[in-house]
């Protein structure tokens, strides 16, 4: 017994509808959760630069800026352990890398892709265009994956200024489990040292003034005239 038509095609709609809801629910699942790891992340590292005094808390809340301040933590914790180092240098510098090279190469991949598709088109052209593309893509996987293993150090210092006794733990939930890191951040956010103004020093205020004498003055006066008699 065959299969009518007009139910055939009805049902590979049905199943092209029920798939792309799938893939909408899982882009917007994973589009929650980046968000949510991004404002709590934010919010932590703001709360933690704030503590600490470190010059512009809220470039936390900025792309790139939060690579900055999470770098500047980490340098604030070296530097009490007598150490001088730049980790937000090499974070902003290699984010800035990868992003770049990630995006132009990517667009170069896709152009090549369209050039092999289009008709009349020159081939070989169309193959170095895309095997550059996958060296700069290459290039851009090997900084991407640098920013990772020195983030992670930054994310570890943290952890290790705030909740010593946890910093391992906490960090390999931070990358191994989705939103554990950022609520890691955010429970350690009020915890650690903080930034202490020190005393001002007595001004010139406090010192005595040319009519006021002061003991040791008061004992080198001159003689009265019944002593020099």
């Amino acid at each position: 017994m065959g299969y009518s038509p007009v139910y055939s095609t009805a049902d590979h709609a049905g199943e092209a509808i029920f798939v792309a809801g799938l893939v909408l629910i899982f882009y917007f699942l994973i589009l929650g959760i980046g968000l949510v790891s991004y404002i709590l992340s934010s919010l932590a590292y703001y709360k933690i630069a704030k503590r600490r005094n470190i010059a512009n808390p809220w470039l936390s809340w900025i792309p790139i800026g939060n690579c900055w301040i999470m770098g500047r933590v980490a340098n604030d914790y070296d530097k009490r352990n007598g150490y001088d180092r730049k980790w937000h240098i090499a974070l902003v510098t290699l984010v800035i890398i990868a992003t770049v090279l990630m995006a132009v190469f990517y667009i170069m991949f896709l152009i090549s892709i369209m050039m092999g598709m289009s008709y009349g088109s020159d081939v070989e052209e169309a193959t170095a265009l895309m095997l550059v593309s996958y060296v700069g893509i290459i290039f851009g996987a090997i900084a991407a994956s640098a920013y990772s293993v020195l983030s992670g150090i930054c994310v570890y210092k943290t952890f290790e200024s705030t909740r010593p006794e946890k910093a391992l733990l906490y960090t390999i939930l931070h990358f191994l489990v989705p939103l554990a890191g950022p609520i890691c951040l955010v429970s350690c956010m009020d915890k650690g040292y903080e930034y202490i103004a020190e005393a001002p020093l007595a001004g010139p205020a406090n010192m005595p003034t040319e009519d006021v004498m002061v003991p040791e003055e008061e004992a080198k006066a001159e003689p009265t005239e019944e002593t020099t008699e």
